[in-house]
């Protein structure tokens, strides 16, 4: 038998796919989820399985309720989605991603929890000097979002409750995870399946050329659950897979899997960094966990296809 985990934001598209893994390993797992973002039927299959408690990460009553017994945190809750942070006052994704964190690792330092992962972004990287690229964890860069500044801030907060508490937390960066399940909020892979599966236009950000770094859902999850079990103390790592694609070649990709009629639509872009080049350098996971990702862009995006197919 495993150990009891907490999932914040474990009904949403990567939260979900972490709770059936840990299932599947023999652990106990509660879930923790106030449904803005993260849907009840991600849960379907699980449902019966796992403890399912609503509320808000910055209610400390409702977070204590769910941590009887929990040795191990994985913190995923926070505002998500390009749309969504772009049309929010910036204090409230502060309020929620970094006063939320903090009410999370006090709960858990309170109650005797032994380990948390934060669940970070790239955007932490802001506007990256392109001559420097791949994004590397130990580089200079400054974030230029508030959701980018509270996603960094929360980092530095989770080391420090590790250097003043002994609470043993990790961050990770995820680089444009996708996969089943992931809701049309601003991605662009969804966005594009979803067009290209009704042969609509299928929009772009400026010309095209910029590229990015896309993670399979399964590796994604697989080096979530890595980082986590290291138990490091205030680590934080990089999760992309180091090789990159340009928007137009993706979405031309995306159109002959689906056998698709939809052409390109160019459109402005949404915030200054949509038209830098971004992609990982994921060099300090490997080393340190022997972590690779296993599913190709191709072979990943075949796979959410099928996904969006089925629910046409």
């Amino acid at each position: 038998m495993g150990e009891k985990v907490l999932i914040t934001g474990g009904a949403g598209f990567i939260g979900s796919h972490l709770a059936e893994c840990l299932l599947k390993r023999g652990d106990e797992v509660v879930v923790f989820d106030d449904f803005s973002a993260g849907r009840k039927s991600n849960l379907t299959g699980v449902i019966d399985q796992i403890e399912c408690f609503e509320g808000d990460i910055r209610d400390r009553r409702a977070i204590d309720k769910c941590l009887d017994g929990v040795g191990t945190v994985y913190h995923m809750a926070a505002i998500v989605g390009v749309n969504v942070v772009t049309k929010l006052p910036d204090s409230e994704t502060v309020d929620v991603d970094l006063n939320g964190t903090k009410n999370l690792l006090d709960a858990c330092k309170d109650s005797g929890v032994s380990k948390l992962f934060f669940a970070s972004s790239s955007e932490v990287y802001g506007h990256y000097q392109q001559e420097k690229l791949p994004m590397s964890e130990d580089d200079d860069f400054s974030s230029d979002t508030e959701y980018g500044r509270a996603k960094f801030r929360a980092e530095m907060l989770c080391k420090r409750y590790y250097e003043d508490y002994g609470l043993r937390t990790s961050s990770a960066r995820y680089f444009n995870v996708y996969g089943p399940r992931q809701s049309l909020n601003g991605y662009a892979i969804p966005h594009m399946i979803h067009a290209a599966l009704r042969n609509k236009p299928i929009e772009v950000h400026g010309n095209g050329k910029q590229i990015r770094d896309f993670t399979y859902i399964d590796d994604t999850v697989d080096a979530t659950i890595r980082i986590c079990d290291g138990g490091y103390g205030g680590e934080v790592f990089n999760i992309g897979t180091g090789r990159s694609i340009n928007m137009n070649d993706l979405a031309n990709l995306i159109i002959g899997l689906c056998d698709s009629k939809s052409e390109i639509a160019y459109i402005p872009k949404r915030r200054p960094t949509d038209l830098q080049d971004k992609y990982s350098d994921p060099s300090k996971i490997k080393k340190m966990l022997g972590w690779e990702p296993s599913v190709g862009l191709e072979e990943g995006l075949i796979r959410t296809i099928e996904y969006y197919k089925a629910c046409l």
